[in-house]
């Protein structure tokens, strides 16, 4: 609760109003009011200290969110993390599989017209995509503030890819909101992940 100030002890506190504190001090020989210099700054000291007193040097520092705060109660910060995570394990995990493939043949995907100008055979084509795409998952982990748009110009590729191979036109819908989602974590990544090389969670 805030200490109000009288008029008296203003009068008082207040520069060059030596004389002035005398008129309006309330009158008595005994109490806190006594007419005495010993019990006057005695009391004006009491005043300063309970004035004082609820005041936190620390209140007006401005602390930066910890990580588990951010996770609580920021919905910008928990959007962003769980666009990161996204475009952190897709990536790696569909590169991985490239070498594997158990999800799926990934051959299939690749338009003729790209396996005509690649050097190579497709199987050598989907070797190189995978290690692109295990690299770009891992800048989205570190860097996601630069991974991210790199993320959606590779998927922006295999777009273009699959519009101009008939019959994987719904898996190219697909890719177009994961592009999409990849734009929004690097809007995201601008407020939360710091420019150059420092890593932040």
């Amino acid at each position: 609760m805030p200490y109000i100030i009288s008029d008296w002890e203003l009068s008082v506190l207040t520069p060059g109003s030596k004389d002035r504190g005398k008129e309006n001090r309330p009158s008595g020989k005994t109490g806190p009011f006594a007419d005495t210099k010993e019990t006057t700054d005695n009391y004006l000291t009491e005043v300063f200290i309970m004035t004082t007193a609820t005041l936190d040097p620390r209140a007006g520092i401005d602390r930066p969110a910890t990580f588990i705060q951010r996770i609580k109660d920021d919905p910008g910060y928990q959007a962003f993390l769980l666009l990161r995570v996204a475009f952190t394990v897709a990536p790696i995990v569909f590169g991985l599989d490239k070498f594997a493939n158990v999800l799926v043949d990934w051959e299939v995907y690749l338009a003729p017209w790209i396996n005509d100008i690649v050097p190579g055979s497709a199987s050598t084509a989907m070797y190189v995509i995978g290690v692109v795409e295990i690299a770009a998952g891992l800048t989205v982990l570190l860097k996601p503030r630069y991974g991210a748009y790199i993320v959606a110009a590779w998927l922006g590729g295999i777009i273009i890819n699959l519009l101009t191979y008939s019959g994987y036109y719904d898996v190219a819908l697909r890719d177009f909101g994961l592009m999409l989602g990849a734009l929004t974590l690097g809007r995201l990544a601008g407020k939360y992940d710091p420019p150059g090389l420092t890593v932040k969670l």
